[in-house]
């Protein structure tokens, strides 16, 4: 064990990994704390390793948030690189879930807020995180959230240092893009802090098989199961931001962490005016905090979040590293056999590396603060002028089909008929009007019917229709069980209608399904055909098991003949 590091002196080792170890000190002249996290030995002598090392810890000197976990400097010693990070006196999210269990949604919502300020800092600078996951968000004793590790995936990601077509970063929680060999986005890290959301709530990552390639598959072609159907009583709107952030390709997953993060607070305010919640937050620590900083854990994140173990809150590198790299304690040796022995230490200059943004940021706060006031004044202009035009009959149409606000556009409508009853467009205008109201009150019976938190005031049949909604069923069988209902009530019941709307999403569910299987196969032929050449075997032994799982579907039949041909 190192007695200091650079001008640190070691006060105990706190974490372990296979990319290292991690070390609490404290600084020889002001006593602050710090964790430092050393290197294998086997790492210094790469030279395009080390400078990559330099060139990367030197990026992330632009990184000065709140949210993410600082970087204080790095360096050499005795043939180790080390860098030397913030201590943080809090919990892993992992470690939260894995002994405390899932997570409140509000709570979810309020570290995931923090985490989406920290990425858009970074995303802002054209930095990439690669490796989002529950080891990595740390919640601290004072009740926010810090994301660790930033680039550092980055850095391991060298083909020269890695296994052939190895992927950076943890499977469970990478994106789709990512395990292709794709260069990774910031759409990766939302992908990736949405699978961290998903895990945080029920328990365990949205993809989770006994081994790394059968995950990676299930992130490359499978949906995972909506997480409104894991957690009771979540609001609609978290479960479709959640589905929205895990979108297979990355142009249709939420854009931002700007946007994720908006999204996310108005669910929040919007539940905070009707139900203000009242339960405590998250529990950070126990009872003795030091206790409960970097616990020393194993290297295994090939499996669920309920199977796995993972690296110290300060140290989760990722899983598909080299294992042929050991750890040194001692002076490395260079290829040609001479022993190496280099010492330095460099300090991020935080104050001058962000001097020029600060002078820059403070003009164009200027320049933005009068752009922003001439905007409210002409805002508030039109809106007086707005508020008080006479409106019409050709610009009240306009105004309809240019708002995008249903209670907006039927307001409108409600008015051109009052007003304009004898106009040619009349008649058009309020079939639209009841056909948009029936859709609208139909939305809110739905909301109505759905809300597992609504007990009473409902029929036999309004209970029977959210239980076949909320059950474990195939969607075929939820499909044959709501049948019935679109024709059942009396004449304007809002049950057929409802019953049909829900029957009409699960027939799309099971198409895009079945679409995906039929796709997943069809590739999977075309590489049994090339392996029947080259491991036939093997080939049939897959091609059996194929034909086992699926050679009752009629609807694969044709991909189904085309096995049993082969197999013959």
């Amino acid at each position: 064990m190192h007695n200091r590091l650079g001008p640190y002196l070691i006060d105990e080792q706190i974490g372990r990994g296979g990319m290292g170890i991690v070390y609490s000190a404290h600084h020889e002249d002001s006593a602050e704390k710090v964790a430092i996290k050393v290197l294998p030995g086997g790492f210094s002598t790469d030279e395009s390793f080390r400078v990559r090392f330099e060139s990367e810890i030197d990026a992330l000197k632009h990184l000065n948030h709140p949210n993410i976990v600082q970087i204080h400097g790095f360096g050499e010693q005795d043939g180790e690189l080390f860098y030397v990070m913030e201590f943080i006196e809090g919990r892993s999210l992992y470690h939260i879930i894995k002994h405390d269990g899932a997570l409140h949604w509000q709570d979810v919502m309020r570290f995931s807020i923090s985490i989406c300020k920290a990425l858009k800092h970074a995303h802002d600078r054209g930095i990439i995180h690669r490796d989002i996951k529950p080891a990595n968000l740390l919640l601290t004793t004072e009740g926010d959230a810090k994301l660790l590790d930033f680039g550092i995936a980055k850095l391991y990601g060298s083909n020269n240092l890695t296994a052939d077509h190895a992927i950076v970063g943890t499977a469970d929680y990478m994106a789709p893009e990512q395990t292709e060999g794709a260069r990774p986005s910031a759409n990766s890290d939302l992908f990736s802090l949405s699978s961290s959301m998903y895990a945080a709530l029920c328990g365990k990552p949205p993809f989770s098989a006994p081994n790394v390639p059968a995950i990676i598959h299930k992130v490359r072609f499978e949906e995972p199961v909506r997480i409104g159907k894991r957690v009771d009583d979540l609001p609609v709107d978290v479960d479709h931001l959640i589905h929205s952030g895990l979108v297979k390709d990355p142009a249709k997953r939420i854009p931002t962490a700007m946007a994720m993060m908006h999204q996310m607070q108005a669910i929040l305010d919007g539940f905070k005016q009707l139900m203000p919640r009242q339960t405590p937050g998250i529990e950070l620590l126990t009872s003795d905090p030091t206790t409960e900083v970097l616990p020393e854990v194993s290297q295994d994140h090939s499996k669920s979040l309920d199977d796995q173990t993972v690296t110290g809150d300060y140290d989760s590198p990722p899983q598909q590293f080299d294992e042929t790299i050991t750890t040194s304690t001692g002076p490395t040796t260079s290829p040609t056999g001479e022993s190496e022995r280099r010492t330095h230490y460099t300090e991020v200059d935080m104050d001058a590396s962000l001097e020029s943004e600060s002078v820059d940021a403070d003009k164009a706060g200027a320049v933005l603060a009068i752009i922003l006031l001439l905007i409210m004044v002409s805002g508030l202009a039109y809106g007086v002028w707005y508020q008080l035009r006479p409106l019409d009959s050709n610009q009240l149409i306009t105004e309809i089909e240019a708002t995008s606000s249903q209670n907006e556009k039927l307001r409108l409508m409600s008015e051109f008929i009052s007003r304009f009853p004898e106009h040619e467009k009349a008649a058009a205008i309020e079939s639209v009007f009841h056909r948009l109201k029936a859709q609208d009150e139909l939305q809110r019976f739905r909301k109505r019917v759905l809300n597992s938190k609504i007990t009473t005031g409902l029929s036999a049949n309004e209970l029977r229709i959210r239980e076949i909604w909320k059950s474990e069923d195939t969607a075929e069988k939820r499909i044959g069980s709501l049948l019935g209902f679109t024709l059942m009530g009396e004449s304007g019941s809002l049950i057929p209608p409802l019953a049909q709307q829900l029957i009409d999403e699960l027939q799309a569910e099971e198409d895009q399904r079945r679409s995906q299987i039929q796709t997943q196969i069809s590739d999977q032929i075309k590489q049994l055909q090339a392996m029947l050449k080259t491991d036939p075997e093997k080939a049939q032994q897959v091609i059996s098991g194929l034909i086992k799982a699926y050679g009752d579907l009629a609807w694969l039949d044709d991909e189904m003949n085309t096995l049993r041909e082969m197999a013959e």
